[in-house]
């Protein structure tokens, strides 16, 4: 079909066309939030961009096996940082979130990191603080519904 004045058709990515229609009036739901993942170099202590620290595809099987919920994006911060979105549906599912990130056993950060590959010398971190913040402001959505 023809498009109107107001859409656009861009190459994003794997060479997949992209359409864009312009949002009126659209606002994000207040049940997604995000997880920020961090990749640094152990010697220098320098943060490195995640996405050159290993491949997006691996990055994007591993959540999917690791997480208990699909995530719904990944977005690449202006530090490097990757933000995994994902869609907070219920206080249970906050609470099996909280435990899998904040557990003593930091399982999340090992199982991920030797499913994307990372490379010797590299450590992947979760941000903790910023998801500590994340689910308070999410709890507090969840019981105002």
């Amino acid at each position: 079909g023809s498009k109107s004045a107001s859409e656009s058709t861009e190459t994003v990515g794997f060479e997949r066309p992209l359409t864009l229609i312009p949002a009126v009036n659209v606002t994000a739901s207040g049940l997604h939030d995000e997880i920020k993942l961090q990749v640094v170099d152990i010697a220098t202590k320098q943060h490195i961009r995640v996405l050159e620290a290993c491949d997006e595809s691996l990055v994007w099987a591993a959540l999917e096996t690791l997480l208990p919920l699909r995530p719904v994006a990944q977005i690449e911060d202006d530090d490097g940082s990757l933000m995994i979105r994902l869609h907070l549906r219920d206080v249970g599912l906050l609470q099996s979130l909280n435990s899998l990130f904040l557990g003593t056993s930091h399982k999340f950060v090992k199982e991920f990191s030797e499913k994307i590959e990372l490379k010797d010398g590299l450590e992947l971190q979760l941000d903790t603080t910023h998801y500590a913040l994340k689910l308070e402001s999410a709890m507090l959505r969840l019981e105002n519904l």
